[in-house]
């Protein structure tokens, strides 16, 4: 039952489809005097070069939280960078 649903509402789908593609009888095959509602450019299609290239500034950030346990006492002396501070490629502390 719902598979000749199924087909029923497609094939009432591609009915409207097509009825809003057809031409209508009262358009005339000349559209000498037809002006578009916009402007309108044009352009010649070019072959060009260009550069491969994405620069995005952003943050990373972590799905979530991580315990990292240390074999001994100790107290942190300095936690870096920040967010918002520059870094650079090799950059390790």
């Amino acid at each position: 039952m719902t598979v000749r649903l199924g087909m029923r509402v497609w094939l009432v789908l591609v009915l409207v489809v097509a009825a809003g593609c057809a031409r209508r009888a009262e358009e005339s095959d000349d559209d000498s005097d037809v002006r578009a509602l916009v402007p309108v450019r044009t352009a010649v299609v070019e072959e060009r070069d260009f550069a491969d290239l994405i620069e995005a500034p952003g943050q990373w950030r972590s799905s979530g939280d991580v315990a990292l346990p240390a074999p001994f006492a100790a107290v942190i002396e300095s936690l870096g960078p920040r967010p918002g501070d520059r870094v650079a490629a090799p950059a390790t502390r």
